[in-house]
């Protein structure tokens, strides 16, 4: 009973933080076991705050390393639509081409079927005119033999 008479006076005095009266030796109070509890929480919390705001990154700070990135993005969009563009303009011009040289082709072969009707005409032609200058040779001997 006095232990605990003791334990009153010293927890109303103010002295239990000071001097750990009332304490049974090898053991804590129950004032220093919070106090112990309430520093390791308050450690943790000022270590948890550390490496949460120096950790993260503000919304600035991702806008500023982004918007170089999106803006070459953009860029090589851009010249990713000018160059299929051009492809289609050529793949069109291609086509064009591609056309062109099958009309200039069909055209070559009328005119060398042309250039062999004509050649044939030609050859026939020269075997008729042989045959009128013999008969003219012909007649012209005979003329003068007469």
């Amino acid at each position: 009973m006095l232990h605990l008479i003791s334990l009153l006076v010293c927890y109303n005095s103010g002295q239990h933080k000071k001097t750990g009266c009332g304490n049974i030796p090898g053991r804590q109070n129950r004032y220093e076991r919070r106090e112990g509890k309430m520093k390791k929480t308050g450690i943790f919390m000022v270590l948890l705050c550390a490496a949460a705001l120096s950790g993260c990154a503000t919304e600035s700070y991702v806008k500023e390393q982004v918007d170089p990135l999106n803006a070459r993005l953009c860029n090589l969009e851009a010249k990713v639509g000018a160059l299929e563009n051009k492809m289609n303009d050529m793949d069109g011009k291609m086509t064009t081409l591609s056309s062109d040289v099958d009309a200039a082709k069909q055209a070559a072969a009328d005119a060398a079927s042309k250039a062999d009707a004509a050649a044939q005409k030609a050859d026939a032609a020269a075997q008729k005119a042989d045959a009128c200058a013999a008969r003219c040779g012909k007649a012209f001997e005979l003329g003068q033999k007469k």
